[in-house]
């Protein structure tokens, strides 16, 4: 595998878009940012049922593993690119920022 570095951001759809599947397994992230953009290239993504990822579990072009041991990772790995394309947008900044400002709101 190469290491690519730093990817211009016009080919960086390119990357995403050619990707089988997109593996997250991530213990700390507050959005998923890779995720939204692989899943709006078309790919699907394995992720870490933890922290913000678990939010993007209920897709059907995303599968979630709680252990990351090689075996889970593997199967999980095996299965989505078996996946059709995503059935569902990943939503605007609007969304996610009016989504965030209800919990904000419903805590204060």
């Amino acid at each position: 595998m190469e290491f690519l570095g730093n990817v211009d951001h016009d080919k960086l759809p390119a990357y995403y878009a050619g990707a089988d599947a997109h593996v997250s397994l991530s213990s700390f992230e507050s959005f998923g940012l890779t995720v939204a953009e692989s899943l709006s290239a078309g790919t699907p993504c394995v992720l870490k049922s933890a922290t913000a990822l678990q939010d993007w579990c209920g897709r059907d072009d995303v599968e979630c593993v709680s252990d990351t041991d090689s075996d889970s990772v593997a199967t999980a790995v095996r299965n989505v690119v078996e996946f059709s394309a995503p059935s569902e947008s990943v939503g605007t900044w609007g969304d996610v920022t009016g989504e965030y400002e209800s919990v904000y709101e419903s805590i204060l």
